[in-house]
């Protein structure tokens, strides 16, 4: 890809971000830190500034391997778990999301 074609992609990424698309990402990952807190998981709430939501979990390999299983995709950064909102996602995307973790925290061992 030359200068040219990144330069492009970049000012629509920016031009979509600065349209409305960021604000959406953001609410939608505020929503997303939100129910992760009420169910009870260590989820700075005040870090919530962009569209990702980083958690505090004891075992963040063996939390994402439950979340795939479930078919929800997040990463690790160093020993948090990463969630990454996007504007791909639909209204429902979130609850759904949040029943999926609940399932999770009620199938791991006490």
């Amino acid at each position: 890809m030359d200068v040219t074609n990144r330069r492009e992609l970049a000012r629509k990424a920016l031009d979509g971000y600065l349209s409305g698309q960021g604000a959406s990402t953001r609410s939608t990952a505020r929503a997303l830190a939100e129910g992760l807190f009420r169910l009870g998981l260590a989820v700075d709430l005040g870090a919530v500034e962009t569209n990702m939501v980083y958690l505090e979990v004891e075992d963040p390999e063996g939390f994402l391997q439950g979340l795939r299983a479930r078919g929800v995709l997040a990463g690790r950064v160093g020993g948090r778990v990463r969630f990454v909102t996007h504007r791909d996602l639909m209204d429902e995307d979130i609850p759904l999301t949040l029943e999926r973790v609940q399932d999770l925290l009620h199938s791991r061992p006490r």
